[in-house]
């Protein structure tokens, strides 16, 4: 069993959780993942190098450490040298850490699989047609965080005040739990 940690951007990039658990079993090793959630301390290290240093203070025997980053308008490379300049900031010693560096915004890795998100919405067998762009153009969209907000609203097939009262928070995580397969995000960059 491996557990690992992760250091993301926000709340939400938790779903990261459901990808990296896929490619653990994959490799056919159990695993299990926890976002790091320095919100619940009653402040937030600014930075990652602050960040990786208060995750060796609260799990002094963290040994896999996943640093997510978007990369929104810089390149992965950036991104990716970025991460490494705050890491050469830290005490780090034996702690292997992986960077997951999404193109645009991890929400887009969920927009691969349209039987998880009407499951995710709580209608199964609906009927409704929810737009899913292909897989190879995820890392093009300009926003994916709405794309998934529509097509998982679409799933649900609720109208007005039901539709307002859509938790997509709990949704996008669900979403995430239901995909079985992620093989599809092996042909992004970023993944």
């Amino acid at each position: 069993m491996i557990q690992y940690f992760i250091i993301s951007d926000g709340s939400s990039d938790r779903l990261l959780i459901h990808p990296i658990d896929w490619v653990f079993r994959t490799k056919g090793v159990e695993s299990k993942g926890e976002r790091i959630d320095f919100g619940r301390l009653g402040f937030s290290p600014k930075t990652i190098a602050e960040k990786v240093e208060l995750a060796i203070i609260l799990y002094p025997d963290i040994k896999f450490l996943f640093i997510h980053r978007d990369a929104e308008k810089q390149s992965i490379d950036f991104r990716n040298q970025e991460i490494d300049n705050e890491l050469l900031k830290t005490s780090i010693k034996k702690i292997e850490t992986i960077k997951i560096i999404p193109i645009r915004m991890s929400e887009a890795w969920l927009l691969i699989d349209e039987k998880a998100l009407r499951k995710a919405a709580g209608k199964p067998s609906g009927k409704v047609k929810i737009h899913l762009p292909p897989t190879k153009k995820l890392e093009t969209l300009a926003n994916p965080k709405e794309i998934l907000k529509t097509a998982l609203e679409d799933a649900t097939e609720f109208t007005g005040r039901k539709n307002a009262q859509f938790d997509f928070n709990e949704a996008r995580q669900l979403a995430g739990l239901y995909i079985e397969d992620f093989s599809a995000l092996r042909q992004l960059s970023a993944f």
